[in-house]
């Protein structure tokens, strides 16, 4: 089990179901090639950050990444949530993505549907009951 987030573009402001709605539906297969360009520069500063988080080896850090057509989907290690997650919603927030998080069962907007990205409030808890777990 993993701590997931989705990052995935918007055109308007949406609540925590109308984005789980929308990243459902991206989610499903699609005809095509090739993947929403309005991902590009989010995928590009997430590589420069964390040279071969789309590939992780032995090295790597515990993070599973799926590009889809329209989200990057992260599944991220329990030990890292507390440190990536907070980076991912920064990085996403600045590049006027928005930000899916079923455990904290919110959805982080870009601007102007949004006024700052999704914090690191509430990932201790998670983390916490993880453990207990």
């Amino acid at each position: 089990m993993t701590f997931d987030l989705t990052v995935f573009p918007v055109d308007r402001s949406l609540t925590f179901e109308e984005a789980a709605v929308e990243v459902e539906r991206a989610s499903g297969w699609r005809l095509g090639f090739g993947h929403d360009r309005r991902l590009d520069p989010f995928l590009a500063a997430l590589e420069r950050r964390f040279p071969g988080i789309r590939g992780p080896g032995p090295d790597g850090p515990p993070v599973e990444l799926t590009v889809t057509r329209v989200t990057v989907v992260f599944g991220l290690g329990w030990s890292i949530v507390e440190e990536l997650a907070p980076v991912i919603c920064d990085m996403a927030y600045g590049l006027g993505l928005a930000v899916w998080d079923p455990q904290r069962e919110t959805v982080g907007l870009p601007a102007p549907f949004g006024d700052a990205p999704l914090g690191s409030d509430g990932l201790r808890d998670h983390v916490d009951k993880r453990n207990q777990d």
